[in-house]
Order: C-alpha cells, then sequence, then structure tokens
C-alpha cells in the first residue's frame, strides 16, 4: 500500500510531504496543487512502461503535462524536481533535471527497483474530463484489454463493460437493494448502483460487429425486471449517469491489493447521488482497494464520514488533506484533519467546506 507522497519543485509544490491511507481525500481551491499529487503517481506509472526506464515521461497514456518548464515550479532555485513515495514500508525517490523543452525528464537519481504502484495490476486514473453521453464508445487496443484499462478519461469503460459483464463482484461491494441487483454479475451490480443515482435505470453495451465500436443504452424500469420501457441512448439520458459510469465500473471491478485515482468523481451527480458514491468508495476501500480522489464535494466527504461512523471503514483508514495556496507567495500548505470513530473532524480548518456556513450567516444576518 502507498503510504506517502512527497513532491519538491513539481508544479505549484515547491515541497509538500503527505500521509496516503486506504483512502485518501484531497480537497481545496482549484490550483492548490490537488492534481499534482495524482498526476505525480500516474506520470510514475507511465513513465516505467517504457523499459529500461529512461526519465520522466511527461506525455502518454496516462496523463500529458507538456515540456519541463510545464512541471517545474517558477519559484524553483535549481531546474531540478524530485518524486518520492514510501510503499509498503519502502521509500523510494526519484531526482531529474527539467530542461525546457524537454519532454522526458533526465534521471540524476532513481530507485534501483521500481516501486509496486509502477506495476500493479488494475491500475487506474480517472481525470476529470471523462467521457460524456454518446452513441457509440471505442473498443480498447489489445494492450489495453490485456492491463485491463479503462483509460484516462474512461474512454474505454464501454467495452470493458461489455466483456466483463459477467465478472463476478465481490459480497461487500455489492448494491444495497438486491431487488435491483438479482445476481453478483458486473452487469446487475453496475445497474443497481447507477439506480441509487437515477431510479429503475439500467444500461447495456453492446459490441457491433464489423467495427471497432460498442454501443452503450438505457432503458427504465420499476420493481418488476420484466417491465420496461424503450431503450434510450445515452445522448436523451442524464449527463451525470454517463459521466460517473468509469467510477462506478472501476470500483465494482478493481481486484483487492489496485489502486484507484480519481478527479472530482462526484461531479455532475445530486447531492444524494455523492452521498451514496460516497458509501461506494468506503465500501471499496473495505474490500482491499486503495483509492485517492480529489474533491470538491462536502457531500461526497460526508459519505466517507458516514461510511466511518457505520463502520464500514476504520477511523485510520481515511486520510484528509485540505490544500491551500497562499496568494501572496503561491506556497502551497496542507492542514490534515483527522477522523474519529464518530466520523468527526479533529478541527475543522479555515475555507474546508464551510460555504455552506458562511452563505448562511450572510442570509440570517
Amino acid at each position: 500500500m502507498l503510504e506517502r507522497v512527497r513532491l519538491r519543485n513539481f508544479k505549484v509544490c515547491r515541497g509538500l510531504d503527505i500521509n496516503i491511507a486506504k483512502l485518501t481525500v484531497l480537497a481545496g481551491l482549484n490550483s492548490s496543487g490537488k492534481s499534482s499529487v495524482l498526476q505525480s503517481l500516474a506520470l510514475l506509472r507511465q513513465s516505467y512502461t517504457r523499459t529500461p526506464f529512461a526519465g520522466l515521461t511527461l506525455n502518454g497514456d496516462w496523463t500529458s503535462l507538456g515540456t519541463g518548464r510545464d512541471v517545474l515550479s517558477e519559484e524553483a532555485d535549481n531546474d531540478e524536481l524530485s518524486i518520492g513515495v514510501i510503499e509498503d514500508g519502502q521509500s523510494y525517490s526519484w531526482l531529474l533535471r527539467c530542461p525546457p523543452d524537454a519532454y522526458v525528464l533526465p534521471i540524476v537519481h532513481s530507485p534501483e527497483f521500481p516501486p509496486p504502484v509502477t506495476q500493479r495490476d488494475f491500475f487506474q486514473f480517472l481525470q476529470a474530463d471523462r467521457i460524456t453521453p454518446a452513441t457509440m464508445y471505442p473498443n480498447a487496443p489489445q494492450r489495453v484489454r490485456d492491463a485491463e484499462e479503462l483509460g484516462s478519461h474512461g474512454e474505454y469503460t464501454v467495452d470493458f463493460f461489455s466483456r466483463n459483464r459477467e465478472r463476478e463482484v465481490p459480497a461487500g461491494r455489492r448494491a444495497p437493494d438486491s431487488r435491483f441487483a438479482p445476481t453478483a454479475k458486473l452487469f446487475d451490480q453496475v445497474s443497481a448502483w447507477l439506480q441509487t443515482l437515477s431510479p429503475g435505470v439500467r444500461l447495456d453495451a453492446e459490441q457491433l460487429k464489423g467495427t471497432d465500436s460498442v454501443r452503450l443504452s438505457y432503458r427504465y424500469s420499476g420493481r418488476r425486471r420484466d417491465v420496461t420501457t424503450v431503450e434510450y441512448r445515452p445522448t436523451n439520458v442524464g449527463f451525470g449517469l454517463t459521466y460517473v459510469l468509469p467510477v462506478v465500473v472501476a470500483c465494482l471491478a478493481a481486484p483487492s491489493g489496485s489502486i484507484l485515482l480519481l478527479e472530482n468523481p462526484e461531479a455532475h451527480l445530486h447531492p444524494e447521488g455523492q452521498l451514496t458514491l460516497g458509501r461506494l468508495l468506503g465500501l471499496c476501500v473495505k474490500d482491499g482497494v486503495q483509492i485517492i480522489f480529489e474533491t470538491h464535494s462536502d457531500h461526497l466527504l460526508n459519505g466517507i464520514r458516514l461510511a466511518v461512523k457505520r463502520k464500514d471503514l476504520g477511523s485510520s483508514d481515511v486520510a484528509i488533506h485540505f490544500f491551500r495556496r497562499n496568494l501572496e507567495t503561491g506556497t502551497v500548505s496542507v492542514e490534515s484533519p483527522l477522523v474519529n470513530a464518530t466520523g468527526r473532524l479533529s478541527f475543522w480548518p479555515q475555507g474546508f467546506f464551510d460555504q455552506w456556513d458562511k452563505s448562511l450567516d450572510e442570509l440570517l444576518d
């Protein structure tokens, strides 16, 4: 399991050192360093797909960050950046030069052996700009299929779903309402969890013979599963369902021991749906999957806190980091409240999901 991430001179993170738990929440205003944590791990992963490891590959399957000038902190006092992780008790660190126009950052120092995160099965990094409703989606290349990757934008999710519909979802992650999930198969379980977001919805995916595409469709049904409406195109169904589909599929299909990196998994969901998604993330982590995600949703955060209170998660299983960027210096600082066994926080940083209280105070003034 990943236990720590350390960044120096990487984008806005001039000196960052945070602990990583089974479930790690990254919060804060935009451009305060949250995505940099996820991107640093994605960069390591994609860089080690090149054999032998020849430097930090800035543009690839998992993330594209440009050139050296795009990733070196503005206030760096030299042209070097470093990334460090602690995983399974072992420390790993990389020191790299940042020539302004380089697409691969040259190595000054790197570990003798790569960390497990660069080799781990079912690694997923789902970025904020995920798939949107469309009639058809691309089939994944064979290399992507073999690695069971959903794509950094979730673009191969529908292909993965169509080919793995019979995969059994572990008992700990199955939908809470068995009426909508008559079997443990991925096909039924994805639909059942989506029904917590849009009651009655069911989805299907069909490989189109003679093409390199797969078709996604939705139907609606009541308690009787044999009574369904006509088939709907994703473009005629709520935007949020398709947008969250890669997150739900990743959480249900991830084997124990895998890692999920998620940007804004709650986007385009109703508050009730965001709360439910927090419960799914908690159940996924309880079942042995490590998740690091950034969010702007207090509803999703509360879903995690409730998971702790319900004992779906231990309080030590959760790490919360609130990022703040100083207006004058550009320096990033992090505050990390602890979660106790009742789901309460040890302290509430100023600016940490407190806008509701501020607005209410102004309305009542």
